[in-house]
C-alpha cells in the first residue's frame, strides 16, 4: 500500500514537472536581434498559445494514464467514498411529490409532444448569472483583442516616432477596455435564450477575426508614413480577408445552432485562452524597454521624461541669430520647378544664394535629421546599430554651437537620440532650450486623453479589420501625434514651454502669423534655431498659400510653395524686427525624393539654400543661383562659421567648395516594404541630378546589425 503511494506520488510530480515545462515555452527570452515589435509580440504569442494546446492535450493525456496506472496498481479512486441513494419525497399512497419546476418541465414536454408530433422546446437556456459570466469572458476578449493590444502594440513598436510612449498611454486603454468589457458584457446578458447565445458567439467570432487578421492576413499592409494608397492594387487581398472573416464568423454561428451548449462552452474556454495568450504577448512589451522608465542616480534628469517642446520656436536673439530650416522631402529637381514656373516665391528671400547641385547624406528621416544634427556618417568595419549609439557621442557639433555662446532651439520629432545611452540623451537635452523634462504633474496637461484614445482606436481598426475596411481607417504618423497631443492656443512663453512640438506645418503657420516673431536678450551670443517641417511631404494637404485643404486634395509642388510662403512670412518678420542682417539662414531638406526600394534607380537631393548674416547691401541683392558641387558636408562648416567657431575641422563651408569635379558620398537605403535591410554608399561625381553620375562604392552596412 505504501509502495503504491509512493508510486503514485512521483508520477504526480513528474506530471507537474512536464506540464511547467511546456508552460515555460509561454515565457521565452526573445533573441537579441531587430524584431519588428509587433511581429516579435505575436512570436510570443503563438508560443504561448502552443504551450496552453500542449498543456490541455498533456493534462489529458496524464489523467488517463493516471487511471490506467490505478488499474493496475489495483487502486480503486471511488474506494472510501460514500455515495447517497437518490432522496425523494413521497405522498401518502407512495407516489413521489414533484418539484413546481419538474411539473413545468414534465407539463411543457407532454404539450410539445402533443403538437401533431413535434417535440418539446428543449433549447438550452441559460440562468442570467451564467449568462454573465459567459459574456463577461467573451466580451473581455472582444474588447483585450480589438481595443487594448492594438494600441499597446503600436505605441511600443513605434516609439522612436510617436511623441508619447507605452508608459504614458497605457493606463488610457486598460480602463477604457474594462469599461467596454463590462458595458458590452451587461447589454448582452439581458438577451435570452437564441438570442443570447446568437450576440455572444457573433462577438466571438469577430474577436477570433481580428486576431487571425493581425496573425496572418497583414503582411501587405501599407505602412503609415503618409503616402496615398492605391487601395485597388490589393482587390485579392481584399477578397481573401473577406472569405475568411465570412467563414470564421459563420462557423460559431453554425456550431451554435446545432450544439448550443457546445458552442457557448467552447466560446467562453477559447476566449479565456486567447486572453492568455495575447496577455502574454502585451506582457513582454511591458517587461521590455518600451515600457520600462529610463533608470537615473539623485538629481539626474530622467530620460524618460524628456520631450520636445516649442519653447522659443517663434523667438529670436537681439544679437545674432542662425536659423536652419528643414523641409522634410524637398527635392532639387521640385525646387527647379517652382523656381520657373513661379519665381515670386522668392521676392522676399534677398541676400539668398540657392545650390541647385546638392547631393544629401542618408535617407529617410531618420537617418537624414540625426546626420544635420551630428555630421556623422557610417564607418566602414562598424555595425550599423554602433553608428546609431556613437553618432551624437562622437559628435561634437551640437556642443561648438552651445560653446560659442548661442542658445539652442531644436524642433523635430526625429531627434534620433533614442539609440544612444542615457547619459548622451541628458548631455544633448542640456544644451537646448526646448527638449527637456515633464515631471509627471505636467505630463498630463501634455497628453490629450480622449485624442489618443480615438486616435489609436481608429489605427486599431486600420490594423484589425478586414481588408475591405481599411481604406475607411487609413492614417500617418503625423496624424497620430497631432491627435495625442492637446493644442494649446495661448501665445505666452509658459504655454509654448508646456506644449509638445509636433510635425503640423498649418498650425505652424497660423502660430507664426498670429504668435509672431520676438526678440530677447537672454544674455546669450545669439540664438540657433533648428525646425524641421513637413514640407514637402505626403500626405499632401496644404494649398501654395499654406492653408489645411484637407489630406490629398494638394499635390506636392502646391505644398511645397505653401511651406515656402511660411518661410517667406519668417523672412518678412525678421527685416520688420530689422534683425535681418544679423541672422543667417540656411534652408534644407532631410533628404530628396525618394521610394522604398530594392535597389535604387534614381537620385535624390536635398534643397539647399544659404544667406549668411552680411551687409544691408548684400542682403538687399535678388536670390542668386550657384551650382557648386555641394552636400549635407557642407552644412556643419557652415553653421559652425556663422556661429563664430573654427569651420576648418568640420570641412568647407558652403561658400568654399569650388567648381571641380570632387566625389561626393551618399548613402542610401533598401527596403523589403516593411524594413530597412540594407545602407549602400554611393559616389556622385558631376551633376548630382542625373543617376548616370551615381555609382556604388562596394560598401554596404546591414540595416538590422
Amino acid at each position: 500500500m505504501k509502495r503504491n503511494r509512493i508510486i503514485v506520488g512521483a508520477y504526480d510530480a513528474l506530471s507537474f514537472v512536464l506540464i511547467a515545462g511546456v508552460l515555460s515555452l509561454a515565457w521565452i527570452t526573445p533573441a537579441y536581434a531587430y524584431v519588428d515589435p509587433s511581429v516579435m509580440t505575436y512570436t510570443i504569442q503563438a508560443l504561448a498559445g502552443v504551450a496552453v494546446a500542449l498543456s490541455a492535450v498533456l493534462g489529458v493525456a496524464l489523467r488517463r494514464t493516471r487511471k490506467m496506472l490505478f488499474k493496475m496498481l489495483h487502486i480503486d479512486e471511488n474506494a472510501g467514498k460514500v455515495v447517497e441513494a437518490p432522496v425523494h419525497r413521497l405522498d401518502k399512497d407512495g407516489n413521489p411529490i414533484l418539484s413546481p419546476d419538474e411539473i413545468a418541465t414534465r407539463a411543457q414536454t407532454s404539450k410539445g409532444a402533443s403538437r401533431k408530433g413535434r417535440p418539446a422546446d428543449d433549447y438550452p437556456r441559460a440562468k442570467w448569472g451564467v449568462r454573465v459570466v459567459c459574456a463577461l469572458i467573451v466580451c473581455a476578449f472582444f474588447s483585450f483583442t480589438l481595443l487594448v493590444v492594438p494600441p499597446y502594440e503600436i505605441v511600443a513598436g513605434a516609439g522612436a516616432d510617436l511623441v508619447f510612449g507605452l508608459s504614458d498611454i497605457w493606463p488610457i486603454f486598460a480602463v477604457a477596455g474594462v469599461l467596454v468589457a463590462v458595458v458590452l458584457a451587461l447589454g448582452v446578458s439581458l438577451l435570452r435564450g437564441r438570442a443570447f447565445d446568437i450576440v455572444l458567439l457573433f462577438l466571438f467570432a469577430l474577436g477570433v477575426a481580428a486576431y487571425v487578421q493581425v496573425l496572418l492576413l497583414n503582411s501587405e499592409l501599407p505602412t503609415a508614413d503618409g503616402k496615398s494608397v492605391n487601395w485597388g492594387d490589393y482587390t485579392s487581398t481584399m477578397l481573401v480577408s473577406t472569405v475568411v472573416w465570412i467563414v470564421i464568423v459563420a462557423i460559431p454561428l453554425v456550431v451554435g445552432h446545432l450544439k448550443t451548449s457546445l458552442a457557448r462552452g467552447g466560446a467562453v474556454a477559447l476566449s479565456l485562452a486567447l486572453i492568455i495568450v495575447q496577455g502574454v504577448g502585451v506582457g513582454s512589451l511591458f517587461a521590455s524597454g518600451a515600457f520600462e522608465a529610463a533608470t537615473k542616480e539623485p538629481g539626474q534628469v530622467n530620460v524618460a521624461d524628456l520631450r520636445m517642446t516649442e519653447d522659443g520656436l517663434f523667438t529670436v536673439s537681439e544679437k545674432s541669430n542662425v536659423i536652419v530650416f528643414v523641409l522634410d522631402f524637398t527635392d532639387t529637381k521640385q525646387m527647379s520647378q517652382i523656381m520657373q514656373e513661379h519665381p515670386e516665391e522668392f521676392n522676399d528671400w534677398t541676400g539668398f544664394t540657392w545650390y541647385n547641385n546638392v547631393a544629401g547624406s542618408m535617407v529617410p528621416t531618420r537617418y537624414g535629421v540625426p546626420f544635420l544634427l551630428t555630421g556623422q556618417l557610417p564607418q566602414q568595419g562598424e555595425l550599423f546599430s554602433q553608428y546609431l549609439a556613437t553618432r551624437y557621442e562622437r559628435s561634437t557639433y551640437l556642443d561648438d554651437i552651445h560653446n560659442a555662446g548661442y542658445s539652442m532651439g531644436i524642433y523635430t520629432d526625429t531627434f534620433g537620440t533614442e539609440y544612444s545611452s542615457e547619459d548622451v540623451q541628458r548631455h544633448v537635452a542640456g544644451l537646448t532650450m526646448n527638449y527637456h523634462p515633464m515631471n509627471q504633474e505636467e505630463s498630463p496637461s501634455l497628453l490629450d486623453e480622449q485624442g489618443t484614445l480615438f486616435t489609436l482606436w481608429k489605427c486599431a481598426m486600420y490594423r484589425d479589420l478586414p481588408w475591405a475596411f481599411k481604406p475607411y481607417f487609413w492614417f500617418y504618423t503625423d496624424e497620430v501625434n497631432n491627435g495625442m497631443t492637446l493644442q494649446v492656443d495661448s501665445d505666452d512663453g509658459e504655454a509654448q514651454q508646456s506644449t509638445l512640438y509636433t510635425m503640423n506645418d498649418g498650425a505652424y503657420y497660423e502660430k507664426l502669423k498670429t504668435t509672431k516673431l520676438s526678440a530677447t536678450d537672454d544674455g546669450e551670443t545669439g540664438a540657433f534655431r533648428f525646425i524641421h517641417l513637413l514640407g514637402g511631404h505626403y500626405p499632401f494637404n496644404l494649398d501654395e498659400n499654406g492653408n489645411d485643404i484637407g489630406t490629398d486634395n494638394s499635390d506636392a509642388i502646391r505644398q511645397i510653395r505653401g511651406s515656402l510662403k511660411m518661410l517667406s512670412e519668417y523672412i518678412r518678420q525678421l527685416k520688420d524686427m530689422g534683425l535681418y542682417d544679423n541672422t543667417a539662414i540656411l534652408v534644407t531638406s532631410d533628404h530628396g525624393d525618394w521610394g522604398i526600394y530594392e535597389d535604387w534607380d534614381s537620385t535624390s537631393n536635398a534643397i539647399m539654400f544659404y544667406k549668411p548674416a552680411q551687409s544691408a547691401e548684400a542682403d538687399a541683392q535678388p536670390i542668386q543661383t550657384v551650382s557648386t558641387p555641394v552636400a549635407h558636408v557642407n552644412v556643419q562648416p557652415t553653421i559652425i562659421q556663422a556661429v563664430g567657431g573654427d569651420s576648418s575641422k568640420y570641412g568647407e563651408t558652403l561658400a568654399q567648395v569650388p567648381f571641380d569635379n570632387r566625389v561626393r558620398q551618399f548613402y542610401t537605403t533598401t527596403s523589403d516594404g516593411k524594413n530597412d535591410v540594407s545602407i549602400v554608399e554611393y559616389n556622385i561625381t558631376g551633376w548630382a541630378t542625373d543617376f548616370s553620375n551615381w555609382h556604388k562604392t562596394g560598401a554596404i552596412w546591414d540595416a538590422q546589425q
